[in-house]
């Protein structure tokens, strides 16, 4: 349980990639603290597996796992309830102490059908992939207009750590079309990680270890409700390749005011420093794949981007851990939503 002086207590709903990511990011953030878990088609004993098999606790409190009754407890004084529900209503968040509920099941991606967890008790949702009518927010891009409400979307991983750049760069130099490649590992097929849901896209039942597989990519849904005065000129597209940690992301920008690549480099480097310095980091510097790490920072690979047509262009490399910097990026709305609702 928490109280006021206390982190701000989150619930999971849905424990698969996204949720795990997200209470394994949990324990590295003060902030928060995940106190409940609802998963209707997973056993407490199996996310007590989890927690001792997988997660980044340590040696010693991986083997003080446990589980009492309903709660998984770790060193005695953190317990989580963990609880398998359908009904949203049923989970009654508030007798578990929960403030804010993760949404990570991909099921509920209207207000509508999330209003049951603020039933049960919880002051608000953060939806963790694409909603159809609730608002999104993204800090580092829009939160200047965020208007306190119960329900909001925090969009897809990758729409998430593009953003802030997206923005930055509009901001600067103006975007005349921004469009990119998304190249990440092999994924379990959920919509929250923004896998393909139409039955027809036969090449996902293929999937296997040695292919590179396209995949329908909608991140350009949320891009539309974070920048309506750039519809339609943003766009993205997306590769699953057999690697195990890492994302890249091949951008292509055209910019409405020209900039060279050695001042649009001392810019990146300067923001990474100071605005968007929890959420981007600048690299000059030899790096690949699995040099990223799950901090929630977008990193940008100056050595390996270059200009186009006199600075009017730009190719772009960036990278990311996408599950576990999505994590850390979602708990950082929960303690945003939480101050905002404070207010």
């Amino acid at each position: 349980m928490c109280d006021a002086v206390m982190p701000v207590c989150v619930g999971i709903n849905g424990f698969g990639s996204i949720g795990k990511a997200v209470l394994f990011s949990s324990f590295t953030e003060p902030t928060v603290k995940v106190v409940a878990i609802n998963d209707a088609s997973m056993s407490i004993a199996y996310i007590a597996y989890l927690l001792q098999r997988e997660s980044p606790l340590s040696a010693e409190d991986r083997a003080s796992v446990v589980v009492v009754g309903e709660f998984i407890c770790i060193q005695g004084s953190h317990k989580i309830r963990v609880s398998q529900k359908h009904d949203l209503v049923d989970i009654a968040w508030q007798d578990a102490g929960v403030h804010y509920v993760v949404e990570c099941t991909g099921l509920s991606f209207t207000r509508e059908r999330c209003w049951g967890h603020v039933t049960g008790g919880a002051k608000g949702v953060i939806i963790a992939g694409q909603s159809a009518d609730a608002p999104v927010l993204i800090l580092g891009a829009n939160e200047a207009d965020f208007k306190v409400c119960p329900v909001v979307c925090a969009g897809l991983p990758v729409a998430v750590a593009l953003a802030p750049l997206i923005r930055f760069l509009h901001d600067q130099y103006g975007i005349e079309e921004f469009s990119y490649t998304v190249i990440h590992g092999l994924r379990p097929a959920e919509i929250t990680a923004g896998r393909s849901k139409n039955p027809q896209d036969w090449r996902q039942t293929r999937v296997d270890i040695g292919d590179i597989v396209p995949y329908i990519h909608t991140g350009e849904k949320t891009m539309d409700k974070v920048f309506p005065a750039l519809v339609g000129r943003i766009s993205g597209s997306a590769f699953q390749v057999p690697v195990t940690r890492g994302c890249a992301v091949d951008v292509l920008v055209r910019l409405r005011q020209p900039v060279s690549k050695e001042l649009l480099d001392e810019t990146l480097k300067g923001v990474a420093t100071g605005r968007l310095s929890e959420v981007f980091l600048y690299l000059n510097e030899d790096f690949i794949s699995r040099d990223c790490m799950p901090n929630g920072k977008l990193y940008y690979d100056a050595a390996s981007s270059h200009a186009l047509r006199e600075g009017e262009a730009h190719k772009l490399l960036l990278w990311v851990d996408l599950d576990g910097s999505y994590a850390k990026r979602l708990l950082s709305l929960v303690v945003f939503f939480a101050s905002a609702g404070s207010q």
